[in-house]
């Protein structure tokens, strides 16, 4: 008999649950809608194609569906309606406040919805469902950091291409909102992969670390990955506030990196680039 992916209740009637909440892909689709000129797309890295539908997966409980992890895509839509919402430009700075747990709790739950999409990551992110529910305490073996992504312009070749399809943007704004991967190396050239959930200019980047990975080396690979994302701030769960910058990542080099990955079959670990799951 199959339980709800998180309170892993029995014998209960199980919903489906959509990878982006119903009420934050209706603002997402509002405000890029004027910018693409048609209604959002999503992205299934597993069949390497777009689908007009929302990926979801039914197995998730009615209590846990309506109930707690509504609550957290409600507070995420208030963030969107005072932060996401805005394309932020390059050398401008944010001043950004939040809820640690309820931020938090939500990106895991993201991460561990696209997981179970698509298969991946699965046993890790399983671990942190209580978490999610706000019932245990927050993982050791989780860190949060955030980027703000910088527009940038295009070719003239590109340019040319979006001419030629009708479109009159001049340039690539960050607002391909996914779920997906991104990659580092560790001093000892070993790849990590950390979990990557892109909301327009800011984009949250979730470590969670497997339990076999000590405490000191989990503080060492977080130093290396300050030393390759040098603009990106962690997320203390003791605080509520953090200025960030928009420097250093370009949104268009970060998102043609995912299709070069795919037409090259390269490791997505051995660079500090994303790989999107879902759009």
């Amino acid at each position: 008999m199959k339980s709800c992916a998180y309170c892993r209740k029995t014998g209960v009637r199980l919903t489906k649950e959509h990878l982006w909440p119903a009420s934050l892909h209706r603002r997402i689709d509002e405000a890029n809608r004027a910018y693409f000129g048609e209604a959002n797309v999503f992205y299934l890295d597993k069949i390497n194609k777009t689908i007009p539908a929302e990926p979801q997966v039914r197995d998730v409980c009615i209590e846990c569906n309506s109930g707690v992890l509504s609550q957290l895509d409600s507070y995420i839509c208030q963030l969107w309606d005072e932060y996401f919402s805005n394309i932020v430009e390059q050398g401008a700075e944010v001043f950004f406040q939040y809820n640690y747990d309820l931020l938090s709790r939500w990106l895991i739950k993201m991460c561990f919805n696209s997981a179970r999409i698509h298969n991946s990551d699965v046993k890790h992110l399983e671990k942190c469902r209580e978490y999610v529910l706000g019932i245990s305490p927050h993982p050791d073996n989780v860190a949060i950091h955030l980027q703000l992504a910088k527009p940038s312009n295009y070719t003239p070749s590109e340019l040319q291409v979006a001419k030629e399809l009708g479109l009159s943007l001049t340039r690539h704004e960050p607002r391909l909102n996914r779920v997906g991967h991104f990659g580092y190396k560790t001093r000892t050239g070993y790849g990590r992969l950390v979990r990557a959930v892109h909301l327009q200019s800011y984009l949250f980047l979730i470590h969670i670390f497997p339990e076999s990975v000590a405490p000191s080396e989990r503080l060492s690979n977080l130093d290396d990955f300050k030393t390759a994302m040098s603009c990106a701030k962690i997320l203390h769960s003791d605080k509520n506030s953090c200025l960030l910058e928009c420097e250093g990542l370009d949104a268009k080099v970060s998102l043609y990196s995912h299709f070069k990955r795919i037409l090259n079959n390269q490791d997505t670990a051995s660079s500090a680039l994303d790989s999107s799951e879902s759009a």
